[in-house]
């Protein structure tokens, strides 16, 4: 009970450590002193007149702003010449480093020509749409985000440069952290990659797996549930079945195991929609090419295989297709009620008696046996697919020789980094002229992305990066803060949070420093060190919102609150967490009895406005035709203009901020808000504030106003 409680506590700090990287995305933060303008600057580059036509008392308006000005007489002259409808009401800015920077991002988009009450995503996002080429850059995908990322990786990596991996000097977190950067920064840049493709055969020889598109028999007493079990413990995968330990949020003073459909590789509309079978042949025919690269450095005549795997592939993918119709749709995840399905180990074994429970269970929790009274309960999330795979394995329609295929083939995918030609089979050709490759990965937790450039940054860096956030994300954020100059009142408390954490689990990290030192080069070995004890230690893993500078305005950071809050605690709606936010916001402005000073070079916009355009911003997105189309199918969200725009006009709070005209776009007529929880099942839709608002923004915007 005692380690129990450990790894609860420990797990719930990684939380907070965890999101670190997202504390701060800015390399300069300082004090909170602010100072008038000496002077009168206009700058060119971002455009200063807002031009709104058509509103109704627009005379009136400039008539109070003129007034409101000529009593101003203490302050400057105004910086801009605004005609805006919304009163340009001219006040001291702060210029610290922290308020400039947020300045900055927020003027990296803005197009002040755009008239905020028409297309709110254009005024505050044009800019940075029109500045990204993303047919160049060949992305397929950029938010205003993932710029800011780059910069966190930029210092990251420059900080790491000092740290000595064996010098006791640095602390346990840096010298872990930069033992798997380096080895990753090595992998990257060899001439021949790292091949662990021996490694990852005898790793299945130990699971007593053989390969039968090696044309190998299987094993007689082969345990294939025993074997998945393995897999997903050490590589953080699932096969048939991916499961969790959470807390029991019907008995939060407990945990239970979570057991549920897989993590589809592809979203599931790919798979399961006849117009989609491209990307299910790219991936069959990626898949394909890998196992044959896979087989170069086992097989003496790897050629031979060739068709076996060709076989293979093709069973491989009629089985995904099968399991994502099984598994249920992403819009019904979210009800959480009728996926909360107690069972026991014995009520499991004879409702799913074709599932090998047991054998799962005793491998994914390395047990040698298991108590039924000390094992409690499991949740099954989803019981129709678990009710179609017994239906299955009964009736004998999954061949173990598929099942077994289908296994490797997911464990050499994951590894696909580590699955390279030989040596001495560099100049050798593997036939895949049938085998088309993918750009999308199975199981990939990593973005494969191609950033934009920044100085001090190159693409292996980027990669090792995205490896280190993902798989050890409080080393990396410890790293970042600490390389901070105004860090002292956060570093602390990090300092503490990643201490205890690194108490908790220095026994399995403290093995990447034993690891380094035998051999820099085998990142395979590192690489397999950091995923297994993702998997030990991420169980309790909870979403929540990103925390916020105090050194930052706070229209900013309770804005970026709200992202978070409308991200993840509203499924059906944007404007949920936004008003929030919103409400949270004004609460402070009156406690604190003071309204906030200006931005710089942004002055003329006030604290409430500031707060909608640090929204608008945050969601910038650049996309190439092809992403957008797959994401109009798949994505739990709307594309980012609708996300912005749809929110906002159902927000009276923002129509007032701005200024804007009844019946104007951002102004539709008054409607009352109400909870969509209280919309009747006979409108179509059994619990509306679960449905995603990826499809249906127009119907749920019907429903919950009036």
């Amino acid at each position: 009970m005692e380690n129990t409680s450990a790894v609860v506590v420990a797990s719930l700090l990684l939380v907070v450590a965890s999101l670190v990287l997202s504390i701060l995305t800015f390399a300069q933060i300082n004090g909170d002193g602010w100072q008038l303008p000496t002077e009168n600057v206009k700058d060119e580059s971002v455009p200063n007149v807002v031009r709104i036509e058509n509103h109704q008392g627009l005379a009136k308006s400039l008539e109070e702003c003129e007034a409101k000005r000529s009593e101003e007489t203490l302050l400057p002259e105004p910086i801009y010449v605004n005609s805006s409808i919304f009163c340009p009401t001219y006040a001291p800015a702060n210029n610290s480093p922290a308020w400039k920077e947020a300045a900055r991002i927020l003027r990296e988009g803005l197009d002040q020509e755009q008239d905020p009450c028409k297309d709110f995503y254009a005024f505050t996002c044009n800019k940075f749409l029109s500045d990204l080429d993303i047919d160049e850059s060949k992305i397929g995908r950029i938010q205003t985000t993932d710029l800011a990322q780059t910069e966190v990786y930029a210092a990251i990596a420059q900080a790491l440069e000092e740290v000595n991996v064996n010098d006791n000097k640095w602390s346990e977190t840096e010298r872990i952290t930069k033992a798997a950067y380096d080895a990753c920064m090595i992998s990257k840049r060899r001439k021949y990659k790292q091949n662990a493709s021996k490694e990852l055969y005898q790793y299945l020889k130990t699971l007593n797996v053989n390969v039968p598109f090696f044309n190998e028999t299987l094993s007689k007493d082969l345990d294939i549930f025993a074997a998945i079990g393995a897999i997903e413990k050490t590589f953080g995968f699932g096969t048939l079945m991916q499961t969790t330990v959470d807390v029991d949020y019907r008995n939060i003073t407990q945990n239970i195991l979570y057991i549920s459909q897989p993590i589809l590789p592809l979203p599931r509309d790919l798979f399961v929609l006849p117009h989609n079978r491209g990307y299910r042949d790219n991936r069959s025919g990626d898949m394909a090419f890998v196992l044959s690269v896979f087989s170069m450095e086992l097989v003496e005549n790897f050629w031979e295989t060739e068709e076996l795997i060709h076989a293979a592939r093709l069973e491989i993918a009629d089985l995904e297709v099968q399991i994502a119709k099984a598994s249920s749709p992403e819009r019904e995840m979210g009800r959480h009620a009728e996926q909360y399905n107690l069972y026991t180990l014995r009520s499991l074994e004879k409702t799913y008696p074709y599932i090998g429970w047991r054998s799962y269970l005793k491998s994914y929790l390395s047990l040698e046996d298991l108590d039924e009274s000390a094992f409690g309960k499991v949740v099954i999330k989803q019981p129709s697919y678990f009710s179609w795979l017994n239906s299955m394995l009964a009736a004998q329609d999954f061949q173990k020789r598929v099942l077994v295929n289908y296994l490797i083939a997911l464990l050499v995918l994951d590894n696909r980094d580590f699955v390279n030609k030989p040596e001495k089979n560099d100049k050798q050709s593997v036939h895949h002229s049938t085998f088309p490759q993918s750009s999308i990965y199975p199981h990939q937790r990593i973005v494969n992305s191609d950033p934009t450039k920044i100085e001090g940054l190159n693409d292996e860096s980027t990669q090792c990066m995205d490896i280190l956030v993902t798989y050890l994300p409080f080393g990396a954020g410890y790293v970042y803060i600490k390389s901070l100059p105004s860090r002292d009142k956060l570093l602390e408390e990090v300092k503490n949070y990643t201490n205890l954490m690194m108490q908790s689990f220095q026994g399995d990290y403290y093995s990447i420093i034993d690891a380094y030192n035998k051999n820099k080069e085998d990142f395979y070995t590192i690489m397999k060190i950091l995923k297994t004890d993702l998997k030990n230690r991420e169980e309790i893993r909870k979403l929540s919102e990103k925390p916020n500078s105090s050194d930052f305005p706070k229209a900013y950071t309770i804005a970026s609150r709200g992202i978070a809050i409308s991200r993840e605690l509203s499924k059906a709606f944007d404007d949920e967490g936004l008003i929030a936010a919103y409400e949270t916001f004004k609460q402070y402005e009156e406690g604190v009895n003071e309204e906030e000073l200006r931005l710089p070079r942004l002055e003329q916009y006030t604290p409430n406005q500031i707060f909608w355009m640090t929204y608008g911003n945050s969601l910038c997105t650049r996309q190439s035709a092809p992403s957008l189309a797959v994401e109009y199918q798949t994505a739990s969200h709307s594309p980012s203009e609708c996300r912005v725009n749809l929110a906002l006009r159902n927000i009276p709070e923002f129509a007032n901020d701005f200024g804007c005209a009844p019946l104007s776009e951002m102004a539709p007529a008054p409607r009352k808000r109400h909870p969509c929880t209280e919309v009747p099942p006979a409108q179509g839709l059994e619990q509306p504030q679960h449905i995603s608002a990826g499809k249906t923004d127009n119907t749920l915007e019907h429903m919950c106003w009036e």
